[in-house]
Formats: structure tokens, C-alpha cells, sequence
């Protein structure tokens, strides 16, 4: 029908996504719900947070404020991923300021 409306009627048809593309972009295992083939890398404690991997700041204050949400932001992820996040009884954490 796409080649029909764009040869015959001459309607701006947008192209056909192939089921490939969608795989690729969507990302299934932060969904919240059980899909199949998705896998649970992590399992809340067992989340494996690498140090970062980029120059901190020298000033003290500011290199513990920057590894502490750095921390934060990563057990979010691993939540996420595993879906405790998705849980009534999850805990987010608190934005600290400095």
C-alpha cells in the first residue's frame, strides 16, 4: 500500500521501519515489565558500579559531591535495569547540594 499512496496519489508516505531498526533502538531490559529474551544483569546489591573514568575535581568537597551522585546515578541505572525500580517500595535517592 506505501508504493500505491506514494506512486499513484503522490502521498508523502514516511519510510517503512524494519522490525531490525526498532530492535536496536529499543532497549528492552529497562522495561518495566517481563519481556522475553531480556536479561537481569543485576540484581540490586550485585549492581557492579566501575570507578569513574573521567578527571574529578582538586577540591575535596566537590570530588566527594561528584563521586556520590556518580554512585547515586548508577544504582538508578542497575534499578532500572532490573526492575526494582518499578517497585512500590523503591527508594530514590536524595539530589545532595554542596
Amino acid at each position: 500500500i506505501i508504493k500505491t499512496l506514494r506512486e499513484k496519489c503522490g502521498v508523502a508516505v514516511p519510510n517503512f521501519l524494519f522490525q531490525a531498526s526498532i530492535d536496536d533502538f529499543i532497549d528492552v531490559k529497562l522495561q518495566h515489565r517481563i519481556v522475553q529474551g531480556a536479561e537481569n544483569r543485576t540484581n540490586g546489591e550485585d549492581c557492579f558500579i566501575p570507578e569513574p573514568d573521567w578527571e574529578l575535581p582538586k577540591e575535596p568537597n566537590s570530588k566527594l559531591a561528584e563521586i556520590e551522585a556518580y554512585q547515586d546515578s548508577m544504582k538508578v541505572f542497575c534499578a532500572l535495569e532490573n526492575g526494582d525500580a518499578f517497585k512500590s517500595g523503591f527508594v530514590w535517592p536524595k539530589v545532595k547540594f554542596i
